[in-house]
């Protein structure tokens, strides 16, 4: 396997805690990466359409890097504010080598958003 899709979603029955915009995604059974790997965000759904600012996605699993004046895991920075978003994949290195438990946070300048719903996130997976 050189590359596969992951389809996740903020519902869970197994973290009760789940929001929207704070998830946690485990994942049965586990997958694990031999090698280096690398990750895009290609697909987001949003319950409700958003103001039309920046929304940082973050993501326990990927390489850190310097966001304004610390480093955060920001696996992609959306500026639109619809439901539905398709994007260009911009991939980023994979720090884990077994994906269980995926963590999410979607937030904008204010700190995680205040949405409610289901969120539902897919993600491009490629070995290097």
């Amino acid at each position: 396997m050189s590359s596969f899709y992951l389809n996740l979603t903020s519902k869970s029955s197994l973290y009760k805690s789940n929001t929207a915009s704070s998830f946690i995604a485990h994942i049965q059974p586990e997958i694990k990466l031999p090698g280096r790997w690398k990750c895009a965000l290609v697909e987001l759904f949003l319950p409700e359409k958003t103001t039309l600012k920046p929304k940082y996605i973050t993501a326990n699993f990927i390489q850190s890097s310097v966001v304004g004046e610390s480093r955060h895991k920001l696996l992609r920075i959306v500026y639109e504010g619809k439901r539905h978003i398709t994007l260009l994949p911009e991939y980023l290195e994979v720090t884990d080598k077994v994906l269980d438990s995926l963590q999410f946070e979607i937030a904008d300048n204010s700190g995680v958003l205040k949405i409610t719903g289901e969120t539902h996130i897919r993600l491009h997976f490629e070995a290097c």
